[in-house]
């Protein structure tokens, strides 16, 4: 399941984390036998993008940035008093 096994150079990729972050990975790896931490980064990643790939195929990432700009959009309109809520919880237009 997933992208198919193939053999291709590595790219050095550098990031920058929390020392709890760090630690937790540390701790998982050491419970999953990885050797090193860029072992176990290299394997999270991948599957990482494996699981944002079948979301972008499901048209899910695209769904959920609509809704980020919907919900940015109404904080927006509640912050300007362009739209408000009721003593009911309803919206109410601004005229």
């Amino acid at each position: 399941m997933g992208r198919p096994r193939v053999e291709e150079p590595r790219q050095q990729y550098t990031v920058m984390l929390k020392p709890s972050v760090v630690a937790e990975i540390d701790r998982i790896r050491a419970i999953r036998g990885r050797r090193t931490r860029s072992e176990m980064m290299s394997n999270l990643i991948d599957q990482g993008l494996e699981d944002m790939q079948a979301l972008d195929r499901l048209g899910l990432i695209q769904a959920v940035a609509i809704g980020d700009k919907v919900f940015k959009k109404l904080k927006d309109a509640l912050r300007s008093g362009d739209i408000k809520l009721n003593e009911k919880g309803d919206l109410e237009l601004r005229k």
